[in-house]
């Protein structure tokens, strides 16, 4: 007997709340670390704001002051912080039902690496829900360029969308060739409008820390510890300052402009490759990125005419090209090895592994006919 939605998301839920008290359990009892490192920067960065104080005062903390005034809550409650990233983890899950329906959904529920991330302590889920509703609701110009705005000062990976949306809402063409519509043009005052006012707001409150460490630091940043970015050893041989972050730059701008020509008609779709897409490309790569374009893999399943076989194969190999890097992750960082060319191939074969991937997803590809329609 199949299961209602409702309890699909009533299991979604004691799985997740399952799983954050066997956490807490665990790290008190048996005092094992596996709360998100990310957790602690938010606790202490909201413990500054409390006493008056700036958030950029705890090192790393790289995010909107906003996220923490919303974890306030922390500094007497501690698992706060996890609570909200789990409901936000399950709006995304009830939108993937609504929009995708049970199997997509399924997809996202029960998915190790989503729980995972929520329960840990990783804001990744208040991100993927907002952008999430941004797409889904296209067909309310304002709530969307809002949504989009928020998601933007949130995190810089959605910024591209705008383009996809520009083109999704154009009927006309300035000069014959240049696409526009009056949608398009009050979306984009709207969102604009809507980013300037946060990121004043955030400017108001911590003037140049704001700039620096919410938004520059993320255009220069050569991050010189291993991850699974192809840019890595160049930019830890280069101390950080490497000639490729440049280009890595323009390769991510190009090809996100690309999907947006060729793909506007479906904004799922678009939004799910331009972010796939942006993370291969990244200069910095961590397993928490992965839940950007995850969380955007349910919408756009439905689409996809590509066998079982294939889909286990594909997912076998993108787990392998993981597991093939974190081997030699795991004799650096615990056993003090010099594995950095063992890592660095590791690194190409993921990035490899991710282009096949995203050159097989577009093959299958089914585009809509028209301007989407979901049910």
């Amino acid at each position: 007997m199949p299961l209602s939605s409702l309890n699909l998301i009533l299991i979604g839920i004691f799985v997740r709340l399952s799983c954050l008290c066997l956490l807490e359990y665990s790290e008190r009892l048996f005092q094992i670390p596996l709360t998100d490192v990310d957790y602690f920067v938010f606790s202490d960065a909201s413990a500054f704001v409390s006493k008056g104080l700036s958030p950029y005062k705890r090192h790393t903390y790289r995010y909107t002051p906003l996220l923490a005034y919303a974890l306030l809550p922390v500094t007497s409650f501690p698992p706060f912080g996890k609570l909200l990233f789990i409901l936000f983890d399950l709006i995304s899950a009830g939108l993937i039902l609504k929009i995708s329906g049970q199997s997509a959904a399924l997809l996202y529920l029960f998915n190790p690496l989503t729980i995972g991330i929520a329960v840990r302590g990783n804001a990744e889920p208040i991100i993927g829900a907002f952008t999430i509703l941004s797409i889904a609701t296209l067909e309310s110009t304002v709530i969307s360029a809002i949504l989009l705005a928020v998601s933007v000062h949130l995190k810089t990976y959605p910024a591209p969308w705008a383009v996809t949306v520009w083109l999704y809402y154009a009927d006309k063409k300035l000069f014959g060739f240049i696409p526009y519509s009056k949608r398009g043009i009050i979306y984009g005052i709207i969102s604009a409008c809507t980013f300037l006012s946060l990121s004043w707001l955030s400017y108001c409150l911590f003037q140049e820390e704001f700039l620096e460490h919410a938004h520059l630091h993320h255009l220069s940043r050569q991050d010189t510890r291993h991850n699974f970015s192809i840019w890595f050893l160049s930019f830890y041989l280069m101390d950080g300052n490497s000639p490729y972050g440049f280009l890595c730059f323009l390769v991510q701008f190009a090809l996100c402009l690309l999907i947006s020509f060729k793909f506007s008609s479906d904004p799922f779709f678009a939004s799910f490759l331009q972010t796939f897409v942006f993370v291969s490309f990244n200069k910095v790569i961590t397993s928490q990125y992965f839940i950007w374009y995850l969380s955007l893999l349910p919408l756009v399943i439905k689409n996809l005419k590509i066998t079982s076989l294939r889909v286990t194969t594909l997912s076998a190999l993108w787990f392998a090209s993981q597991g093939f890097w974190l081997l030699p992750a795991y004799f650096f960082e615990m056993e003090g090895h010099n594995s950095f060319l063992w890592m660095h191939s590791s690194s190409i074969v993921h990035f490899a592994t991710n282009i096949f991937i995203a050159c097989q997803i577009i093959n299958h590809y089914q585009p809509l006919h028209g301007k989407i329609k979901r049910n």
